[in-house]
């Protein structure tokens, strides 16, 4: 065999192995973190996944850890299922601070995801197991923090979303907060309770999106990453030292028995452009249920 055809034969026998590469690798823990490295863009995130569910007026799953039992599925992906017990909610309620919120068990949580090239595929399904029926479910889909100094952007001029005039950084938005900001895609969230108790560290903005994604890009050597979700509600970006984006999908109203699923995902590329323009090809759209507002004393609640 010549030398040519030797160097031609690696090059097909290394090419499973050229591809494999730009598949995120993911590296779950005892609870619901998740450490995210991608080969071809030599960086890596963790996420928690998810950070929150709760309705109108309680929480369901705060930030504190939960016991996930990860197993592997048979399509690749991998999987863990969780519902509060009495402890966890207790230990849950003396070391997080809900600012007046009440935090119970009641909804049954299945967690997936599933890594391919360049893109992480999340699934999040919730149940409700109570009697009563649930009113305006929402989740945090994931706290997605970069842990590679180039990706990290301290000043929100590399991380983006799509408004009505095209990719917008996050720097050029007018922002309550300067290093953090909640954008909503109907402004009557901010009137919610839950957004209003936490307006004090999220902020808010005036700069309404158009696209369920947020997305950033590296400061040297290319390279972008994005998390979005379908029906989302809201939008996060944070500069502190978490170094997060977050999408918010809202599940609606449950009743007694009822589940619904909402999916979600994690893009790797080259640019945020990119990867804007995959994300559309997805269809995930936003949500544009407006959240239940208290009434003034002596009123009913009203709905948009």
């Amino acid at each position: 065999m010549t030398a040519s055809r030797r160097r031609l034969l690696a090059a097909v026998c290394l090419a499973p192995a050229l591809l494999a590469a730009d598949v995120p690798v993911l590296q779950t823990q005892s609870d619901q973190w998740v450490a995210i490295s991608h080969p071809g863009l030599a960086a890596s995130w963790r996420i928690q996944f998810p950070e929150a569910v709760g309705t109108s007026d309680v929480f369901h799953l705060v930030w504190h850890p939960i016991p996930a039992h990860w197993r592997s599925e048979p399509d690749g992906a991998i999987a863990y299922d969780w519902q509060a017990s009495g402890e966890w909610v207790r230990e849950a309620s003396e070391k997080v601070n809900l600012r007046g919120f009440a935090l119970k068990p009641g909804i049954a949580l299945r967690a997936r995801m599933r890594a391919s090239s360049d893109r992480i595929d999340l699934s999040l399904r919730l149940e409700n197991l109570g009697a009563a029926p649930l009113r305006q479910v929402w989740s945090d889909g994931g706290d997605l923090q970069h842990q590679s100094e180039r990706f990290i952007d301290r000043d929100a001029s590399r991380t983006f979303i799509r408004t009505a005039d095209g990719l917008v950084r996050l720097s050029e938005t007018d922002r309550t907060q300067r290093i953090r900001a909640l954008y909503v895609f109907d402004p009557l969230w901010y009137q919610a309770r839950r957004v209003r108790t936490w307006e004090y560290f999220w902020g808010r903005s005036d700069t309404r999106p158009v696209a369920a994604m947020v997305a950033a890009e590296a400061a040297g050597g290319g390279g972008a990453v994005g998390i979005g979700y379908e029906h989302a509600i809201g939008l996060m970006q944070n500069s502190d030292s978490h170094h997060c984006m977050h999408s918010a999908p809202f599940f609606g109203d449950l009743a007694p028995g009822e589940a619904r699923v909402r999916r979600g995902v994690i893009l790797f590329g080259s640019s945020v452009a990119e990867l804007f323009r995959r994300f559309a090809k997805l269809g995930y759209r936003p949500d544009l249920t407006p959240p239940e507002l208290a009434a003034p004393p002596g009123r009913p609640a009203e709905r948009k």
